[in-house]
């Protein structure tokens, strides 16, 4: 549920809407027709926003002759127009809600085990615009549209630096922190660019609508090639994931279905070359060594010579491990492309009118778009996992949200501090092969990533004082010192020793940092054994004008007595050594205390009885009035009249009512268990087929067959336990679920087993199952 907030940090201001018509790249209107479009107006990105009413007129009026003489471009992203539209209260309040529907969209598309016959039944399904999975993808997805419009305005993927622009409140150029933080919606807005890519490519088929989309994310995933090469500090990529291997195949395997995709056989030769350098390939031609009129199969020969020349080589870490084999598998895909494409041109250097049919279609028999769609669910499941464990390891979106919040509200209230922080930036590792060097979300690490655990009185109480405190220092114990000082050095002393236990210890997130922090205060607090002026002395021994406690009232412990007045000028003032000197007072009469010994007491036994005493029961006495006890037995009652027909009849019928009820509650036949049979699970898993786990639509439907019902001597419930365990047993087992069986709810009891056998289990929460979903039989129920 997103979070509301009764007041904005920050005072809304309305950009003004001017008509614009949207253009292409290559100067050509967009595909809408050339009808006009409502478009954002770009404000100053100068250091200062708002200025005065006179230089925003003139503004506006420059810019509109500038609108007036020629047609501006759309709007685009990290933009000051998409800044002054995208509000950030609500950004920060929808951030649950973006993880939570992205995390729902991925979910239609996530596979149990991985095989190629469930992969091929889902990317059938998905393609299929009447199917269920189909329907239920396309809900998500207008779900998740519907929270998409608050984080972005231009763009179908969304823009982590413009999203953090605007939650930071830097409206101007600038820098943002590059620095991990564990505050950074990173993962969330990775995850939701994961489910829009998935649902894009698993929906469409490939034709020209596709392609833009490709074009499209090309563009937005710059360099797939080297999305997990790339330093963070760099450029802050929406892709980026630790999964180096897996996130370069699937790079690769995009970009050759983008440029088959993009490949006609009416086109020449020379074009076609061209296609392929520009889709591979970085080389720029050198007019003074190959001339001016260099043709695309010459410059594509070339570039094809030297691995340096792959796409996205000048953004390789050279300190990363084997970038010349990611490099190598780049070129060999380059040249595995142009060999098939001009497979059946004998020499495509002499023969410019050679037809790239034949070589197209062998092209796309060798990298067909079903295996394409099975790569990118296997790694859509293996991306969705990393992102997931990555907001676990930083405590949950509730702990990423808390933190977020934190972070804008101390940035608001001390802007100032803020504006430099790119000159303290820390030194960013050279990045490895494994994740976490890779992972440019993830927290600091410390070297021990075991968390300490906290008990929970320290969770809601604080950590009780601990009985021994910390050594005092040589240097306090030489000689004779006063009692601040000697207080002052044991508190430092106390607290440089839990700053060293504290120092090696991970960062605590939470109720567990809160914990912390209580327990350190407790040990910062001065001890008990501290002098005490206004204190109540307590003495141990016992005077000879208080008498001698009862052997057994006597309670263990220190008791407080009052001492005689006429000793009272006697007791010498505490000092800083009370407790560890000789009493050398003199009293009248010394009483020593008592000392328990093991030995057998002596004790004369009391008189009476010795065996232990019991709880002895009053007898209660018997009242005139008691009620007579009824016979328990007794299930009819005589019926007394009274002599009133009208009473009579309701008396007789509360008394019939009495009794009706009385046999019902003791007379119950019994129930056996009756084992299910074949028929009756197959026509259960037939109706859960048609019409979804609505226990009391199927009983009801059931009911009408008449005399060819076979679930009749069953109920409602029974059909919900029965269909739980039958969906245990296809989990334990690893096989696919029967249609519409994973949308039954499992219990406590079953995830519980689920949990023994090793099999991981997920399940929404019971308010977000509370609503089933209306399906239309396949078969009408005969009546």
């Amino acid at each position: 549920m997103a979070r509301t907030r009764s007041q904005s940090r920050e005072p809304g201001i309305e950009p003004r809407l001017v008509h614009r018509q949207a253009r292409t790249v290559g100067g050509g209107t967009v595909r809408d027709g050339p009808e006009a479009q409502q478009q954002l107006e770009p404000l100053p990105e100068g250091p200062s926003e708002i200025g005065d009413d006179d230089g925003r007129q003139q503004s506006a009026a420059s810019e509109d002759e500038e609108i007036s003489d020629a047609d501006s471009a759309p709007i685009e992203t990290y933009s000051q127009t998409e800044l002054q539209i995208l509000n950030p209260v609500e950004m920060e309040s929808n951030l649950e809600e973006l993880n939570a529907r992205a995390r729902k969209l991925l979910g239609c598309f996530k596979t149990r085990t991985g095989h190629s016959d469930e992969l091929q039944s889902l990317i059938r399904e998905s393609q299929d615009p009447d199917s269920r999975q189909r329907q239920k993808a396309d809900d998500c997805r207008r779900a998740l549209e519907d929270t998409r419009a608050v984080f972005t305005r231009g763009g179908e993927y969304l823009k982590l630096d413009t999203i953090l622009r605007a939650l930071l409140r830097k409206r101007s150029q600038q820098p943002l922190p590059k620095v991990s933080r564990p505050w950074r919606p990173d993962d969330v807005i990775c995850k939701a660019n994961l489910a829009i890519l998935v649902h894009t490519i698993m929906t469409q088929s490939f034709g020209e609508g596709l392609v833009d989309d490709l074009v499209s994310l090309d563009e937005s995933f710059p360099s797939p090639f080297v999305v997990g090469f790339t330093r963070p500090e760099v450029q802050t990529q929406t892709g980026y994931s630790a999964l180096v291997k897996a996130t370069f195949e699937f790079a690769l395997n995009l970009r050759t279905q983008l440029l088959v995709g993009m490949l006609d056989p009416n086109i020449s030769q020379n074009a076609a070359a061209e296609m392929i350098q520009n889709a591979m390939l970085n080389f720029n031609k050198n007019h003074d060594d190959y001339g001016d009129d260099m043709e695309g199969i010459l410059s594509l020969q070339t570039a094809l010579s030297d691995n340096s020349h792959a796409k996205g080589w000048d953004m390789l870490d050279p300190h990363a491990f084997e970038t010349n084999e990611y490099a190598d598998m780049i070129m060999q895909r380059a040249k595995e492309i142009q060999r098939l494409l001009f497979s059946d041109i004998e020499n495509p250097f002499d023969d410019a009118s050679g037809s790239l049919e034949s070589g197209l279609i062998k092209l796309r028999e060798r990298f067909p778009q079903e295996r394409f769609r099975r790569h990118l669910l296997r790694w859509t499941n293996s991306r969705l996992s990393e992102i997931d464990s990555s907001i676990k390891r930083l405590g949950g979106i509730d702990e990423i949200v808390t933190a977020l919040e934190d972070e804008i509200r101390q940035r608001l209230e001390n802007p100032d501090a803020y504006n430099d922080e790119h000159l303290h930036r820390a030194a960013s590792p050279s990045l490895e092969s494994s994740a976490l060097a890779t992972n440019n979300n993830a927290p600091p690490v410390p070297a021990s990533s075991t968390k300490i655990p906290a008990r929970p009185s320290v969770l809601f109480r604080g950590r009780p004082s601990t009985s021994t405190a910390a050594p005092t220092p040589a240097t306090a114990r030489e000689g004779p010192m006063p009692n601040t000082a000697q207080n002052d050095i044991q508190v430092d002393d106390d607290i440089t020793s839990s700053a060293a236990l504290t120092q090696d210890r991970p960062r605590l997130t939470g109720k567990l940092a809160r914990a912390n922090e209580i327990d350190e205060q407790e040990r910062q607090k001065r001890r008990f054994i501290d002098a005490q002026p206004n204190g109540v002395r307590i003495v141990d021994d016992l005077l000879s004008s208080q008498p001698a406690l009862n052997t057994q009232e006597q309670v263990s412990g220190r008791h407080e007595i009052e001492i005689d007045p006429r000793l009272d000028g006697d007791v010498e003032d505490p000092t800083d050594d009370e407790g560890f000197q000789t009493d050398q007072r003199n009293f009248a009469s010394h009483r020593p205390r008592p000392i328990s010994s093991a030995a057998p007491s002596r004790t004369p036994a009391p008189t009476g009885s010795t065996q232990p005493g019991r709880r002895r029961r009053t007898p209660e006495l018997e009242s005139p009035n008691k009620r007579q006890r009824k016979n328990p037995g007794q299930l009819r009652e005589p019926f007394r009249s009274t002599g009133d027909d009208v009473i009579d009849s309701l008396n007789m019928a509360n008394t019939l009512t009495k009794q009706y009820q009385a046999e019902n509650r003791t007379i119950k036949p019994p129930k056996g268990r009756r084992p299910w049979g074949n028929d009756e699970v197959k026509a259960l898993l037939e109706l859960i087929r048609d019409n979804g786990p609505s226990w009391s639509m199927i009983k009801r439907i059931d009911q009408g067959r008449g005399n060819s019902q076979l679930l009749a001597q069953r109920s409602a419930e029974d059909m919900r336990f029965k269909a739980r365990d039958m969906k245990v047993l296809y989990l334990i087992a690893q096989r696919e679920l029967p249609e519409n069986l994973n949308l039954v709810a499992l219990g406590k009891k079953e995830i519980e087993k689920l949990k023994k056998n090793k099999i991981s289990y997920e399940q929404e929460p019971q308010r977000s199952r509370a609503y089933i979903p209306t399906l239309s039989p396949r078969t009408s129920p005969e009546l």
